[in-house]
């Protein structure tokens, strides 16, 4: 009986200690690719705020960093783009499901719902955008990149690709052009 006093004891938490480890390492790689995949492929572009943290809004210390939702778009030289993203964000905050069907609407009226993020950059359905083809993701907004340390302007920068798939899609913010 002593054997499964050591097996409960010593080794069924080794063997949960390395599940976490081999997971952490998996995961690991799997950021790396996407990063990897990101600097390759990725565009620096303006983003319009939907909604953020509210201590974004305050001075922060330059470690910290607060989720917001954000809409970019990956085509070259729209017209009034500030204007484009201030509109693309409203339509965003009211947003509400039409197509049960379509994954990625289904998504965003649950991430406006909720205020929950989604960290996968999903297309915002033609009926908003028009021909315009723009997403609206979740990203980490790094408060050393914010000019004052807080959020003072409706937009960010984001690096963003954006692949056919859900899953083929990135956005990460990156500092200011300007900063």
């Amino acid at each position: 009986m002593w054997w499964l006093l050591v097996i409960l004891c010593v080794e069924i938490p080794l063997i949960l200690v390395g599940l976490a480890i081999g997971y952490y390492v998996w995961f690991m790689r799997q950021e790396a690719a996407r990063e990897e995949k990101l600097e390759r492929k990725g565009r620096i572009v303006k983003a319009g705020i939907v909604f953020a943290n509210h201590n974004l809004y305050k001075k922060n210390a330059r470690d910290n960093f607060w989720p917001a939702q954000v809409v970019f778009t990956l085509v070259d030289d729209v017209p009034d783009l500030d204007d484009v993203l201030q509109e693309l964000a409203e339509a965003i905050r009211e947003f509400e499901t039409e197509d049960e069907e379509d994954e990625d609407e289904r998504i965003i009226g649950q991430v406006v719902r909720t205020e929950y993020g989604y960290g996968w950059p999903l297309q915002i359905p033609k009926r908003i955008t028009g021909r315009l083809v723009a997403y609206t993701t979740s990203v980490d907004i790094q408060c050393k990149w914010l000019p004052a340390r807080r959020l003072e302007e409706p937009y960010i920068y984001v690096n963003a690709y954006a692949g056919k798939e859900r899953k083929d899609r990135l956005a990460r913010m990156v500092s200011y052009p300007d900063n």
